[in-house]
């Protein structure tokens, strides 16, 4: 195996676990988690009300990925996706 193929079969790695995790994000904390957070109190998600407020393709999200570095409170074992 050369150094190019190692270094290629990581980059597709790395590429398909960023995929998933804005996959993860995108779906949100799942429909009952949402339903007490928003639809319960009549209100939509983030992404739907930017959804609903901007034309279709208009919009891109930045920093969907990215992360706290907080440390006090036990934060740092807590993953919060898309803050």
């Amino acid at each position: 195996m050369t150094v190019c193929s190692h270094m290629e079969r990581d980059q597709v790695k790395s590429l398909e676990e960023l995929r998933s995790k804005k996959t993860r994000i995108i779906k949100g904390a799942g429909e009952e988690k949402k339903r007490k957070l928003f639809y319960d109190k009549g209100m939509f998600t983030p992404r739907e009300r930017i959804a609903r407020l901007l034309d279709p393709d208009t919009f891109l999200e930045l920093d969907m990925l990215a992360t706290h570095h907080y440390r006090d409170f036990g934060m740092d074992s807590k993953e919060i996706p898309a803050e």
